[in-house]
């Protein structure tokens, strides 16, 4: 996996390649700071405070208003890891958030 910045589009991708590096690599028209792929390929990322899981390029389930800053992790069993800003005690609280689909 990887990110570039698309000239022509004018904005940063996000490129998944195969295993053997040679096939050519699938675009997430999405930018996040990290992204995490597990054994079925699923790609989750966070975007714009949604944790968004992509296959093949293609959108295919979000948890929508997590406010996470940051992920640290995704397992095969669907579960996400990450932390995220917690105002009440001015300090960053860990969060799991489950895939369920």
């Amino acid at each position: 996996m990887g990110q570039t910045f698309d000239n022509g589009a004018g904005d940063f991708a996000t490129l998944v390649w195969d295993l053997s590096g040679h096939a050519q690599p699938v675009r997430i028209d999405a930018s996040a700071r990290e992204w995490f792929i597990d054994s079925r390929g699923t790609v989750v990322g966070n975007v714009a405070g949604d944790i968004n899981f992509y296959r093949s390029g293609v959108l295919k389930d979000s948890i929508k208003g997590t406010s996470v800053n940051a992920l640290g992790g995704f397992t095969d069993t669907g579960v996400v890891a990450g932390n995220k800003w917690n105002p009440a005690t001015s300090d960053y609280l860990a969060v799991t958030y489950k895939r369920s689909c």
